[in-house]
């Protein structure tokens, strides 16, 4: 004995937990995409795998997602979510498959909201870094807060903030990016560095045979033991002990016109904690310096060898 039909259900009125939706059946032959709205790259080979995957689904006849489409006052039907679906459908047409109709579901939103759902699309392919970055930008440029956009696309606040300084990076930024030669994260970094400046500073450092990665821009850090001989020594120039009569050196020689030579009277072991502090920064850059150099001989003498 077979079941009451989900169809039945929703049109019992007594019956809510059951409602029937608007999913239409729709020609991908009128489907059109609106240029430049899916942030995708086509060239993308596991773009171009996931359109294959819809084509075979489409073909074999399996069961695939309903895409989200709107209609423009036109009448033009495009996707919101669904681009890649669309695709593959038009590809397993291509190959002799016979496909009429693929199910629709109407899109009712706004236009920002239609930018949140293809950001979130559901075609089982995360956008890369780069193209996430410049959907949050559209958000932004759309009115919505760094929190809005976090809270929307279930990000860190940090995060978005991130990917909208890599969104109104420079194209140079881009190019690099999108070939593959320098990862997301370090590009962050790099133009939270060096600015505009950061495609050409990226560009040199792979010119010159370097890795473009976030430790590499950011630098390497002090290491802790140092960084707490360094946080002493100034604890001891500008403690609660010495801090007033340095200060108050300071601000005489600024009203004098700070005239050179004036000398400021210094506690002794505040001088020698800052003597500490240098002398081990000094050594962790001889030491990093002599490292570089080694690495540099035995690359050098690598390629002496190869042309033997």
């Amino acid at each position: 004995m077979s079941g009451k039909s989900l169809k039945a259900m929703a049109a019992d009125k007594d019956n809510n937990a059951v409602k029937k939706t608007d999913l239409w059946k729709v020609d991908p032959r009128v489907l059109i995409e609106v240029e430049g709205f899916n942030l995708r790259d086509y060239d993308d080979p596991e773009v171009i795998a996931q359109i294959e995957a819809f084509a075979d689904a489409y073909a074999a006849g399996r069961y695939v997602p309903p895409l989200i489409v709107w209609t423009d006052d036109e009448g033009h039907i495009s996707p919101v979510e669904g681009h890649l679906r669309r695709r593959g459908a038009m590809l397993a047409i291509e190959r002799g498959h016979d496909l009429p109709y693929l199910e629709c579901v109407s899109f009712k939103g706004s236009d920002a909201e239609r930018i949140e759902v293809m950001l979130r699309s559901a075609d089982g392919l995360q956008l890369r870094p780069l193209n996430t970055a410049i959907g949050y930008l559209r958000l932004h440029r759309k009115g919505y807060s760094n929190q809005e956009i976090a809270q929307k696309m279930h990000r860190t606040v940090a995060r978005v903030e991130q990917l909208l300084l890599l969104g109104m990076a420079n194209s140079d930024v881009h190019a690099l990016v999108k070939s593959g030669k320098v990862s997301a994260d370090a590009a962050i970094e790099a133009v939270r560095l060096h600015g505009e400046a950061a495609g050409e500073y990226m560009q040199s450092t792979l010119n010159k045979g370097g890795k473009v990665t976030r430790g590499a821009v950011r630098g390497a850090g002090i290491p802790p033991k140092v960084a707490g001989t360094v946080t002493g020594a100034f604890g001891e120039l500008f403690g609660k002990r010495t801090r007033g009569g340095v200060l108050e050196g300071l601000a005489r020689w600024e009203a004098s016109g700070m005239p050179k030579g004036q000398k400021i009277e210094v506690d002794a072991a505040a001088l020698l904690a800052l003597k500490e502090a240098h002398d081990a920064l000094e050594s962790i850059t001889e030491k990093r310096s002599s490292r570089a150099s080694e690495r540099a001989a035995k690359a050098s003498q690598g390629n002496l060898e190869g042309l033997e």
